[in-house]
């Protein structure tokens, strides 16, 4: 094996996702501890859990190899599902949205084009049908019955969340205005 490459693609990890969870904080929907940065711009808070549970992640895999690195998989595996599947449906809810609010989807600088929302449902129905045959198959079963308790356990974290007033929704009315009148957001 190529130790540089390892070495970038732990480095890479450790980036995304220290980065993911300052975002998150950010947005209060974690907690705000992991948003702060140190004079040169490193989330150290953010970096040490995300090294931390990297570790353990490791260590799983000298405990138990034969089930907890397979349980781990399988809620990465699921939770990948999960996160196309909301990228997905958010852009369906975004165009909604955008055009309600006075948005012409003509100005996006992304767009799907003529065809939408075609490519947006059929990769909705497909990732519900690679969830639904991953029960039937003997080798990737584990990842659905694991995922549906990891599933209710989000729902769950959420809804508690939100009634507690822990989680805010954010101002999208700067974005919608600089959008509608072609300026940059300040």
């Amino acid at each position: 094996m190529n130790i540089k490459k390892e070495k970038g693609v732990v480095n890479s990890i450790v980036f995304l996702c220290s980065r993911m969870l300052v975002s998150l904080a950010s947005e209060g929907q974690a907690p705000k501890i992991f948003a702060r940065v140190n004079k040169r711009g490193i989330p150290t808070n953010a970096v040490l859990v995300t090294l931390g549970l990297g570790m353990i992640s490791l260590a799983t895999s000298f405990v138990s190899p034969d089930k907890l690195f397979i349980w781990l998989i399988s809620i990465a595996g699921f939770n990948t599902l999960l996160g196309w599947f909301s990228s997905l449906l958010a852009h369906l809810y975004f165009r909604k949205w955008l055009v309600a609010h006075g948005g012409k989807v003509e100005k996006l600088k992304f767009k799907m084009g003529a065809s939408y929302p075609l490519p947006t449902i059929l990769g909705l129905i497909l990732l519900v049908a690679i969830a639904f045959f991953t029960s039937w198959s003997p080798d990737t079963r584990f990842s659905f019955f694991i995922g549906l308790p990891m599933l209710l356990l989000y729902f769950a974290i959420g809804t508690y969340m939100h009634k507690k007033g822990k989680m805010e929704e954010p101002d999208y009315k700067k974005y919608l205005y600089a959008h509608i009148n072609n300026t940059k957001i300040q």
